[in-house]
């Protein structure tokens, strides 16, 4: 008998309180935090409602009446979802004094709004601005994951998690239900399951005889997406950029300190890096030297980061990408330190 796999739970972000153990200064300063954000959020709630009513009206002068209801709910949909990514981005800042929050940006695509207030509050700058926040360099060495560490099956299809992954932890981010002390196995376990919540035949994960929620094997030799990436590190709570898949583009990305996780091929007929596979495959870009010209990728199929040039990465992208996914943390200035390295020396 098939039994259907629970659906998964995810918990509403906590609304913004003040802790009954904060002293009357931290009380009076988060009380100003907040009452910024408030403001902050109601204004971004109008703007976002009245360019929805433009785009409402435009399709209601139309003569096809279906037309203008789907506008309607295209409009409504875009309220909520804003509304929404505000909401949950506001309800952190009761968690530190130097908070930082993001939202789209109000064009839509490309680049975010950092929304940090309008004035200084102990160290706290708030200003508003159409860039990404700006990180640190990455650590390509500490946030390197193989595909295969401590997976029994060695033929999963499982390089877009693990790219993912990684490009999360060099963030300061973990995979949906996640900790960064989990071991690769299951933290590509929970990027899947976060990457495709509502497929069953994607998530990596099945109800046994016992009604036990165990790994499936077969699940995690099939082939992940561009979308399924985009929806898992967003659940996460980072910010994805879609960007060109050119050098140029990847440089000044991961120059800011953020990682791009882009497809293509590896082997031979592609970057020419791995005499093991000559196919699709997603890889980490997380850093650039200007002086050499060549980029720092971490590849889950191999056991460390290495170096390649312009030109191999160039090749490795020729044909197979027509994007690729620049993440960033909308709280990068509370990035944790350096995590320590969790991959293998395996062969591949």
């Amino acid at each position: 008998m098939k039994v259907n796999k629970p659906t998964p739970h995810r918990v509403a972000p906590k609304p913004i309180q003040e802790s009954p153990k904060q002293t009357p200064e931290k009380k009076n300063l988060f009380g100003r935090i907040k009452d910024t954000a408030n403001k902050t959020l109601q204004k971004t709630k109008e703007t976002v409602s009245k360019q929805s009513e433009k785009i409402r009206n435009v399709f209601q002068k139309s003569e096809n009446s279906s037309t203008s209801h789907v506008a309607d709910d295209k409009a409504r949909e875009l309220v909520g979802s804003s509304t929404r990514q505000a909401d949950a981005h506001f309800a952190r800042l009761h968690t530190t004094q130097n908070t930082q929050a993001t939202i789209p940006g109000a064009g839509g695509g490309g680049g975010t709004t950092s929304i940090q207030g309008d004035e200084t509050l102990n160290g706290t700058t708030l200003t508003t601005d159409d860039t990404p926040v700006p990180a640190g360099p990455i650590d390509a060495e500490s946030i390197h994951m193989n595909q295969y560490d401590g997976d029994p099956n060695s033929s999963n299809a499982d390089c877009g998690p693990t790219s993912m992954s990684m490009a999360l932890r060099a963030v300061g981010l973990a995979p949906e239900g996640a900790t960064h002390n989990d071991s690769t196995v299951d933290t590509v376990q929970a990027m899947r399951q976060s990457m495709y919540p509502d497929d069953a035949s994607m998530d990596g994960v099945t109800v046994d005889a016992e009604g036990e929620v165990v790994r499936n094997d077969a699940e995690h030799s099939q082939w992940t997406t561009f979308t399924g990436l985009i929806t898992g590190a967003e659940a996460a709570g980072a910010t994805v950029t879609q960007i060109a898949p050119n050098t140029d583009e990847i440089a000044e990305s991961v120059q800011n300190g953020h990682p791009v996780v882009v497809n293509g091929n590896p082997g031979e007929d592609g970057g020419g890096w791995s005499d093991s596979y000559n196919s699709g495959h997603f890889i980490t870009v997380s850093g650039y030297n200007e002086e050499t010209e060549t980029f720092t990728i971490n590849d889950p199929l191999d056991d460390g980061p290495r170096e390649v040039s312009k030109e191999d990465l160039d090749n490795y992208m020729e044909g197979w990408s027509w994007r690729a996914l620049s993440i960033s943390n909308p709280n990068a200035s509370n990035l944790p330190p350096a995590l320590p390295s969790q991959h293998q020396n395996i062969p591949v």
